[in-house]
């Protein structure tokens, strides 16, 4: 670990701002400071976003309604992923269908950003509202979780 990493450990995420003899500090993304004992990052599992790179994957999870296009579905996931100006070409976005769902089926969306540091949360949210305006141009939608009740039979009033 270096100053200026991005790493993750025991909840906390953040920059390493500093590194001394009993403790590591990390500046989270709302800006607290965070003192992590030396002792917790050699017996835990840490992650480093950018130790040897800054790229991330980045996954949104689609539901959509049965009966859709499926192939148009998974262009159109592809196309708002490839749109997107801080999605790598190499390697490419990928688009797979998970499972017949309860309600919908399941799509996974995933692509790769080149620098975890400038975030994950806009570019995911960016590329979600594009999925959106698709969907709505191509009317796909998105279901809700619905139930059917029926009653077999009621009994006699008096």
């Amino acid at each position: 670990i270096r100053q200026g990493d991005l790493i993750q450990v025991e909840g906390v995420q953040g920059y390493v701002r500093a590194l001394n003899i009993r403790y590591t500090l990390v500046e989270t993304f709302n800006g607290q400071e965070v003192s992590i004992p030396n002792e917790t990052l050699t017996s835990k599992n840490i992650i480093n976003w950018t130790m040897s790179n800054a790229r991330a994957r980045i996954e949104i999870p689609v539901g959509i309604a049965y009966g859709s296009d499926y192939k148009k579905v998974q262009q159109l996931l592809l196309q708002a992923a490839t749109e997107h100006k801080r999605t790598m070409k190499d390697p490419a976005p990928i688009c797979v269908m998970l499972e017949f769902g309860a309600s919908s089926v399941q799509f996974s969306l995933q692509y790769w950003v080149d620098n975890v540091t400038d975030g994950l949360q806009t570019p995911k949210s960016e590329v979600m509202f594009r999925i959106a305006e698709l969907f709505a141009e191509h009317q796909i939608s998105i279901p809700f979780p619905q139930q059917e009740v029926r009653i077999v039979s009621m009994p006699e009033s008096r």
